[in-house]
């Protein structure tokens, strides 16, 4: 049997939400200006910055990416 505080934390933690990513979704923030991004693997990456226009197989912005590792 559970506590009355575990059983209120977990009704809680039902409820809790991305504000950030709520933000991006419904109020017009660009998902760039997110404190962090749910990418777990390069290809995410890679999607990620061909939506921005960067592919990272251009050697030209490849240069540039090198840069910043």
């Amino acid at each position: 049997m559970i506590s009355k505080n575990e059983e209120i934390s977990q009704i809680l933690n039902k409820y809790k939400f991305n504000w950030d990513l709520i933000d991006v979704t419904i109020g017009g923030k660009s998902p760039i200006d997110l404190q962090s991004l749910s990418i777990n693997n390069l290809d995410d990456a890679t999607k990620f910055l061909d939506l921005y226009g960067y592919n990272i197989f251009d050697e030209n912005i490849n240069i540039e990416l090198k840069k910043h590792i």
